[in-house]
Order: C-alpha cells, then sequence, then structure tokens
C-alpha cells in the first residue's frame, strides 16, 4: 500500500472526495501482488449521490414523456392535445355557463351533458376535462357515440354485458358526438 492522498471533484456537486484503497486479495493468508489499487469513488466525473440524482431525474422525465404519450393517445392526437384545455377555449356569453360548469366538474360527484349547435365547443370542454382527470390520475375513456355502438352492437349478451361492465370500471366517461 503506497501511502499518498488524491483527492478528486465532483463535477456536479463539487464535493471533494478522496480516493478509496481496496485491499489486496488474500490466497492462503498472502496478499496477492498487483491486487491492492487505489481508485477513485466518481464514475463518468460525478459521486454516487449525484448518480443517483441524475438517474432519478431520467426515470422522472421518462415517466413525464410516457403520462405525456398517453394522454396524446386518450385525447385522440397532438392537436387535440395542445389545443383542448380550458385556457385556451375562447369564452364567450352564449358558452360561459357550460365553460363555468365544465371547469366545476369533479366525477365523482357529478354528471355532466353539454349539448348545443355545432362548432360552440362541446368537444374543447369534454376534452379538456378529459385532460384534467387524467393529470388527476382518474380513470378516463373517450369515445364517440359510434365507437360506443360498435363496442356493443350486434353481440351476444354477455359480451354486449362485458363491454357495459369495462365501459363503467372509468372513473370518467366521455362520450362525443353523442
Amino acid at each position: 500500500m503506497t501511502a499518498f492522498l488524491k483527492i478528486d471533484e465532483c463535477e456536479r456537486c463539487k464535493r471533494a472526495l478522496p480516493w478509496e484503497f481496496i485491499p489486496a486479495v488474500k490466497v492462503n493468508g498472502k496478499p496477492l501482488p498487483g491486487t491492492g489499487v487505489w481508485r477513485s469513488e466518481l464514475d463518468e466525473g460525478i459521486c454516487l449521490s449525484c448518480r443517483s440524482d441524475r438517474e432519478a431525474k431520467r426515470l422522472q422525465e421518462q415517466e413525464a414523456t410516457e403520462a405525456r404519450t398517453a394522454l396524446i393517445q386518450l385525447l385522440g392526437g397532438p392537436l387535440p392535445y395542445r389545443d383542448f384545455t380550458f385556457d385556451r377555449f375562447q369564452v364567450t356569453p352564449l358558452n360561459r355557463l357550460a365553460f363555468e360548469r365544465a371547469r366545476e366538474f369533479s366525477p365523482a360527484l357529478d354528471n355532466l351533458y353539454l349539448w348545443g349547435p355545432c362548432g360552440v365547443g362541446k368537444t374543447h370542454l369534454a376534452l379538456a376535462i378529459a385532460r384534467r382527470c387524467f393529470e388527476e390520475s382518474v380513470s378516463v375513456a373517450v369515445l364517440l357515440a359510434a365507437q360506443l355502438s360498435r363496442k356493443i352492437r350486434m353481440k351476444e349478451p354477455f359480451q354486449e354485458q362485458e363491454a357495459i361492465n369495462g365501459l363503467a370500471s372509468f372513473e370518467a366517461l366521455i362520450l362525443d358526438d353523442l
């Protein structure tokens, strides 16, 4: 064992860390020559705690990306994901009440039925509700009326009931174009 002290600095946290000595491997009670070594605690220039922080951040970013992808799929693509939010909804005197009810909507407490002529924002509000439910970890499904019909129409009674039970298991079920 040599008597020197070498200190490395972590690139991220700037903490000074001394090298550590790894003792020699012993064979029949005698140290094997060349196996006792000094080594740095740094890996890729950063310490263990900074590596752990970096890995946790990477996993968090990966989870956020997966959640974003799932939300884009739920809402029907990148365009509805980008556009259909409460912040982007254009409130007018004619649709103010619907907007307020949609913002206050809680699937655990209420049901909500939006009706009106084409182009007043029913789908926009429905998908904004779906987004908020998804972000609050409420199970949500979005279906067009035609998709609902295809799931249930011309099925055996037990298959029809299975489809109904599957849809009833969601905490928020949004039917569009009913």
